[in-house]
């Protein structure tokens, strides 16, 4: 029985992971599509639009490395749920 539980709880964990993958990939494609749009400011050699670039830039690195710390985590959960199925079936 306590299988079962633990095998829940790492089937909601595993959603959870992947509702926070798709939040992840959203902003980046949000951040993606803002560099890729002509600027708005007619100067955009600013300080103040390099600015906004540099900060787009990093959060967009941030992200990247939430992400990829994410992956770890649900290849973890992934890999312990193919090893709580086996539990499973094998009683």
């Amino acid at each position: 029985m306590e299988t079962l539980i633990n095998l829940a709880e790492r089937v909601a964990r595993r959603r959870e992971l992947l509702d926070d993958l798709a939040e992840i990939d959203a902003i980046l494609a949000e951040l993606a599509a803002a560099d890729a749009a002509p600027d708005s400011d007619p100067d955009p050699d600013t300080e103040a639009a390099t600015e906004a670039r540099v900060a787009r830039a990093e959060h967009s690195a941030w992200l990247q490395r939430q992400r990829a710390g994410l992956l770890v985590v649900l290849a973890e959960n992934d890999r312990a749920l193919l090893a709580c199925g086996a539990s499973v079936w094998e009683s």
